[in-house]
């Protein structure tokens, strides 16, 4: 047993009960003292005070639980700090055990007894190893000062990744930002992280391209990694069902060519999480020399798991995102969206001078549709038609429901003429729905305004003056497309 203690009257009383029950007890008198005494005697058990010279016992802990070769070491902290706060603060540190001086010393024997009990075989392992190294005072501080230079590169590496979750909203931008630090750290040329499906998500597998290279040698990485999914039973088909999301760092292509110049080096693997929280794996290709040591391998673990953190928040930031601008029943842009969306075409085609239409579409009878068939064919219905106004509206246009039965889609740099062609498509789309779904009774009136208008002011009067289309459109015998008056 190691007893640390600067109190000389504690020192005596627990030494010498542990003394009677037949352990060999070593002592110290300050924090120095004990991590000299540990690295010499290699005790089974530490139990150390909490306020101590040189070194304070969570200090002290926290040092033996950094150190590969003794954090299996049993800490027990004796002290007569009992607040909350100092408890779980000396658990954090990771002791095994806080016990305070106000408690019986009967409660010092059956915590050490226990933690004799329930040992396994990692402490006494790593106790036979160390066994005879005696360390001098001077070499010591140098370990401890190793470790701490250690801990400060990692906190200072999860410091850098912390900064990028609080700015991880856009998931292209923070997947570069993950790349480049990653980049800089292991120097690798391609990486893939791997995120399986589960019932929250569907999985994916998001490849992370840092130098130019071919089309061949980026379906070689996929080939490895697939062989190795399959080899660990870790994804399904090796991944062949996974969502493929690629980014290219600045600068970097993706030619047809043969592959060509220096081979990408060894591929390493290591996975996200650990045990039962195991969530995929990250691979490297081409990375720095001596990444495979047992040290490096922790950090790039380490990395990994905060980046794949990190770039989760940001998916589920832009999932939300999504959620909150799109319909749920259609998947168009709800009513939000296309309020932001209008507002911000009219001006830009205010300031550039470029035409912008709107389209209003209303099914026409659709309370019929769904007092004769119901709601869910109604429902059904509302989303064949949508899928072919998004099917047939270009890249840059907007296709919204507006609400209920009602259709809006914004489209910009075109003209009344195209907006009308346009409005016609759609009006003909809701007919080929009807003949599909066996529908007599549907059909869609639509109301077409565009800027510059002399009535227009601002991007609400497009909607007024394309629902006045609209009305006209009903009123003259609906199935027809009507322009807003000049």
């Amino acid at each position: 047993m190691l007893v640390a203690d600067d109190s000389p009257t504690s020192l005596s009383l627990v030494s010498g009960v542990l003394e009677q029950r037949g352990y060999v007890v070593v002592s110290a008198r300050d924090g120095l003292e004990a991590m000299e005494a540990v690295y010499r005697e290699w005790p089974d058990v530490v139990l150390l005070d909490v306020v101590m010279p040189r070194m304070n016992g969570f200090q002290v802990c926290r040092m033996l639980k950094l150190d590969e070769d003794t954090r299996h070491l049993p800490v027990v902290m004796l002290t007569s700090k009992d607040l909350p706060a100092d408890q779980y603060w000396g658990l954090q540190t990771g002791a095994d055990a806080y016990v305070t001086k106000e408690q019986p010393i009967e409660m010092v024997l059956e915590t050490v007894d226990r933690i004799l009990a329930g040992r396994d075989g990692n402490g006494m392992a790593h106790r036979r190893r160390g066994k005879g190294r005696v360390l001098s005072p001077i070499e010591v501080l140098s370990r401890l000062s190793e470790i701490l230079d250690r801990k400060l590169y990692e906190a200072t590496i999860l410091g850098e990744v912390s900064k990028l979750a609080w700015s991880a909203k856009d998931l292209e931008q923070t997947t570069r930002e993950i790349m480049a630090l990653l980049g800089k750290l292991f120097g690798f040329r391609v990486a893939c992280m791997v995120v399986p499906t589960d019932e929250a998500r569907q999985g994916e597998t998001i490849w992370m391209v840092r130098t130019s290279l071919s089309q061949e040698t980026l379906r070689g990485c996929e080939q490895e990694l697939s062989a190795l999914l399959l080899e660990r039973g870790a994804v399904p088909d090796g991944g062949a069902g996974l969502r493929r999301r690629l980014v290219l760092a600045p600068g970097a292509v993706l030619t047809d060519g043969e592959p060509g110049g220096e081979p990408l080096g060894r591929f390493l693997a290591v996975p996200l999480g650990s045990g039962e929280y195991q969530k995929g794996l990250l691979g490297l290709w081409g990375g720095e020399k001596g990444i495979d040591s047992p040290e490096s391998l922790r950090i790039v673990q380490m990395v990994a798991n905060a980046a794949y953190v990190v770039l989760e928040n940001a998916r589920l930031y832009q999932e939300l995102a999504r959620l909150a601008s799109t319909d749920g029943l259609t998947g168009l842009a709800n009513y939000r969206k296309f309020q932001e969306e209008l507002e911000k075409e009219f001006q830009r085609s205010r300031r550039t001078g470029e035409p912008l239409s709107l389209l209003m579409i209303d099914l026409d009878d659709f309370k019929a549709i769904n007092d004769t068939f119901g709601h869910k064919m109604g429902d059904q219905v509302l989303q064949a038609v949508a899928s072919s106004f998004a099917g047939n509206a270009r890249q840059y246009d907007l296709v919204a429901r507006y609400g209920g039965e009602e259709f809006a889609v914004i489209l910009p740099a075109t003209d009344s003429g195209g907006a009308v062609e346009m409005g016609e498509r759609l009006r003909l789309l809701v007919r080929a729905v009807a003949g599909r779904m066996k529908l007599q009774r549907l059909s869609a009136s639509v109301g077409v305004a565009s800027y510059p208008h002399p009535s227009i002011t601002d991007a609400q009067g497009l909607v007024v003056e394309a629902d006045s289309a609209l009305y006209r459109a009903k009123a003259e015998g609906k199935d027809r497309v009507r322009v807003s008056a000049a």
